[in-house]
């Protein structure tokens, strides 16, 4: 099976959709890649996964808060996760045992505004155990901004 090929689009309010690359081009990708075959076509939603660059500054300022706690980093992820979206029970799947586990277990689900929501969050719960994370500048002007 060949990896699907994914062109993000805009869709107005006719139904109508509105390709981010010229439809020449669109038209060559889909007649080299699938001509001749049967094909699906899907349409959903797009969402803004959280950034690399997000997910860089999350373990880079967790992972040393957690170390002083003595957490593992995980396990702190999952203590934040679930303090801020709340947690459900589930079975375990080996023993049937019901666990707590956080709403949003997995953080590479989130996309870029939950993501930037967490960050703010963990700085603040970091700051109420007297704990003090050194922000970026560019985190820090960008909180300046919004203030004002």
């Amino acid at each position: 099976m060949s990896k699907p090929f994914v062109c993000p689009a805009d869709m107005d309010e006719h139904g109508q959709v509105r390709l981010d690359m010229p439809r020449a081009q669109y038209l060559a990708v889909c007649k080299a890649r699938f001509a001749g075959k049967r094909v699906d076509v899907e349409i959903r939603e797009r969402k803004s996964r959280r950034s690399l660059s997000q997910n860089a500054l999350f373990w880079a300022l967790l992972t040393p808060w957690a170390a002083e706690l003595g957490y593992t980093p995980e396990e702190l992820k999952d203590e934040l996760l679930g303090l801020l979206w709340g947690y459900e029970e589930q079975p375990s799947p080996l023993t049937g045992e019901i666990r707590r586990v956080p709403r949003k277990a997995r953080s590479s689900k989130l996309n870029t505004a939950e993501f930037t929501e967490l960050i703010d969050f963990m700085v603040m719960k970091a700051a109420e155990t007297g704990y003090v994370m050194e922000l970026p500048d560019e985190l820090k002007a960008a909180r300046k901004a919004k203030a004002a």
